[in-house]
Parts: structure tokens; C-alpha cells; sequence
């Protein structure tokens, strides 16, 4: 609690003060600024995770990255070409899968934000998480690129033995 940043203890690091270069891709900007993809810092916070609260079983709540500017996209084949959040799932996987196999970290499953475009609590329709985009005027949904990335990854490493 004598930490100057309780209750968060962390501090956002937009980039590397050092380099003056971003720590990740930058989401849409018409979402929260701090989220950017870090992939690079997920393994080690697993690896942090077990080692302070030791479990036979973990799992990813939820992860996920709103495709830039993707609001602005008009044409179907531009929406569904989502390469920085099908970037954001594969390169956190790739470090899920290292976290497993060579730190054997017991992660049991991950769980994607999100399944649809939706309404995204204070800034609403425009930043777009979803992996199907959703048509408001039809409610027709079309699956994106990370939609199909995502089934090909699990249909790849998933057996009936595997914990992925």
C-alpha cells in the first residue's frame, strides 16, 4: 500500500523511453490509448503469475485488440481484412504456447474479446474487437481474417490430449 501508484501498482508504458519507439501496435484511436499490443510481456506475466500464486490451472479471461480505424473501412474486403488484431492474436498465442511447452506454465484456455463488434462500454460502436463484423442495419455478421486465424491455430494445436 506505500506504493505512490496503489491500488494499480503498474504504470502504462505507452513507449520505451529509451528508444522513443511504441511498445505495440496501436489500437483504433477511438479507443482507450493504452492499449496497445504487447505480446512480448505476456509470457513473462504468466510465468510471474504462477510463481506468486502457484495453480494446477490457469486460464486468459479474455484478450483481445480493436482493429485500427476500422470504423472508417466502407468496402467488406477492407473490414475483413483485420491484420493487426489476426497480428495481436497470433504473435499472444505464439507466447502462450512458449509459456506451456518450455515454462510449463498449466494454462488450460484462453478466451478471445471478442466474439462480435459491439458496443464497447464508454466508447460505443466505433472501436471494433470483434473477430465477426456485425452488420447494425441487418445484424448480418461476416467473419473477419482473425476469425479464421484463430480456427486454423486451435484446429493446428488442439488434440484430444492437448491443454491448449
Amino acid at each position: 500500500m506505500s506504493d505512490p501508484l496503489w491500488p494499480n501498482c503498474n504504470s502504462v508504458m505507452l513507449y520505451d523511453s529509451n528508444a522513443g519507439w511504441a511498445v505495440g501496435p496501436s489500437p483504433d484511436p477511438a479507443s482507450n490509448s493504452w492499449l496497445q499490443a504487447t505480446p512480448q510481456n505476456l509470457r513473462g506475466y504468466l510465468k510471474e503469475l504462477q510463481t506468486r500464486w502457484p495453480t494446477d490451472k490457469m486460464f486468459i479471461s479474455e484478450f483481445g485488440f480493436d482493429e485500427p480505424f476500422e470504423n472508417d473501412r466502407t468496402e467488406m474486403y477492407q473490414i475483413t481484412e483485420d491484420a493487426t488484431t489476426t497480428n495481436y492474436f497470433m504473435t499472444n498465442l505464439g507466447e502462450v504456447l512458449l509459456a506451456i511447452h518450455e515454462d510449463g506454465i498449466p494454462l488450460m484456455g484462453t478466451f478471445s474479446w471478442g466474439m462480435i463488434d459491439n458496443a464497447e462500454w464508454n466508447y460505443g460502436l466505433e472501436p471494433k474487437f470483434g473477430i465477426q463484423h456485425v452488420n447494425y442495419s441487418t445484424l448480418e455478421r461476416t467473419y473477419k481474417r482473425a476469425a479464421y486465424a484463430l480456427s486454423e491455430f486451435f484446429h493446428a494445436h488442439l488434440t484430444t490430449n492437448s491443454t491448449v
